[in-house]
């Protein structure tokens, strides 16, 4: 639908005239296929465009998810006058073949939530991207309280405590110094589904000052 891109056009000149940011974080996480895989309307448009037979595989989706990702960052572009640099949450679209063929080096940051050993940060280092590391098994501050939702698996755990946070050292995603420049630093999370006014604090503090700390001393 056309006019998404208008709707959008709108909200990005509100945060643009109202915060004036030196980066701009377009999202990009938990992209679900099966939703799009449901609609009719959206399959045919795919169809008119050659992307996919009548069974539409992820492939053909993550066409549809470049496209709309070009032309998002047109509107933004055009009410912020200016390239201010993108930040995108690791997903399907940041590996490859979809990555170098999507979103440009020289204009996103990808921010990491992959866990720590995974293979994912090195490799777009290797390939020139800046990165924001919020590794899940280290920087994620709501994982490690059981489950908050009836019986579902809860998916992250253990509770991340501050020496394990202190630990978490930048060199240890470039495999040494060679691709640090290119690690931009760390931002810790903390996902509000089991958080409110009453324990919000403890579960910041003093896990968070460990995180500066880690950030403000690294070399």
């Amino acid at each position: 639908v056309d006019e998404l891109y208008d709707v959008l056009e709108d909200i990005y000149s509100e945060m643009m005239n109202n915060f004036s940011p030196p980066a701009f974080h377009m999202g990009g996480d938990e992209i679900f296929f099966s939703c799009w895989n449901s609609s009719d309307s959206l399959k045919d448009w795919m169809s008119e465009r050659g992307w996919g037979g009548e069974n539409k595989t992820q492939d053909d989706f993550m066409k549809l998810w470049g496209y709309f990702q070009k032309k998002a960052l047109e509107r933004l572009d055009k009410v912020s006058g200016k390239k201010v640099p993108i930040v995108l949450w690791t997903s399907e679209l940041t590996e490859e073949p979809h990555l170098t063929e999507h979103l440009d080096k020289d204009r996103y940051i990808i921010q990491m939530w992959s866990e720590k050993q995974s293979p994912h940060t090195k490799e777009l280092l290797e390939k020139g991207y800046r990165v924001i590391i919020s590794n899940y098994d280290t920087l994620y501050l709501d994982c490690g309280f059981g489950n908050w939702a009836g019986d579902s698996l809860i998916w992250c755990g253990p509770y991340n405590n501050w020496n394990k946070i202190y630990q978490n050292k930048m060199e240890t995603f470039s495999n040494g110094t060679e691709l640090l420049p290119l690690i931009y630093g760390a931002e810790a999370t903390i996902w509000s589904e089991s958080i409110d006014e009453h324990n919000l604090h403890s579960r910041l503090w003093p896990r968070i000052s460990a995180l500066a700390e880690r950030l403000w001393s690294s070399k």
